[in-house]
């Protein structure tokens, strides 16, 4: 397994001296919640992709699906508002279609209600032009909003992350850290999310679950 030291996670150090994690992303999405009424709509959709990565550890590209049934993908993904149920049938490297299927978080829920909210859209992730959205669109859209450095010009004041081009990868790292050494999810548990992830759990370890070990145990806040 390739675990880096505290020292080598220099790039997740925080504004106030403490590393991004799991338990960070989730805190703040929830104290971001109650202000999106008051906000527009690119922040909440940006918000909301922030959800994903806080409570799931699944790719971008899963989250790149229709919204409503009626709104499915060539493949059959979407999402169910009424259900708050996705429905995925592509795998990262499936040769066939799996049946995946989960729940999201209820703060997840949250979020796609208030982007969807008296709309109309046709993916779950809305986009400007009306086209499929793609991995490096949510991915730039987070960065921009929660990680990108404040400059000279800017009232800018930001959230105390990061401010290093972040890839989603790395929220996928987390989680996974968060899951086996913060929350300590059963070896049930985590074999029931490898499979709506698509991932093997042995695969999930050691490719994700190990790296970022150091910066989960040196946490002190309490998971959300």
């Amino acid at each position: 397994y390739n675990t880096l030291t505290l020292d080598e996670c220099k790039e997740l150090k925080c504004a106030d001296g403490g590393y991004l994690t799991t338990s960070r992303l989730q805190r703040l999405v929830k104290e971001l919640i109650p202000k999106l009424p008051l906000r527009n709509h690119r922040f909440a959709t940006d918000l909301m992709c922030l959800a994903f990565f806080a409570f799931h550890g699944n790719r971008a590209q899963d989250w790149c699906v229709g919204y409503g049934e009626v709104n499915q993908t060539p493949d059959g993904s979407y999402y169910c508002p009424t259900l708050k149920r996705m429905f995925l049938y592509e795998g990262k490297t499936a040769k066939t279609y799996p049946d995946r299927q989960f729940d999201v978080h209820p703060t997840v829920a949250t979020t796609i209600a208030a982007v969807h909210a008296y709309q109309k859209h046709t993916w779950l992730v809305p986009t400007a032009t009306g086209t499929r959205p793609t991995s490096d669109l949510i991915k730039k859209g987070i960065v921009r909003q929660f990680f990108r450095p404040q400059t000279a010009r800017e009232s800018w004041v930001g959230y105390g992350l990061p401010t290093t081009n972040i890839n989603t990868t790395v929220f996928r790292q987390l989680w996974e850290a968060h899951i086996r050494h913060v929350e300590k999810w059963s070896k049930v548990e985590i074999e029931t999310a490898m499979k709506q992830i698509g991932h093997s759990s042995a695969t999930a370890l050691a490719v994700y679950g190990m790296k970022y070990m150091s910066v989960a145990l040196s946490q002190t806040e309490s998971p959300a």
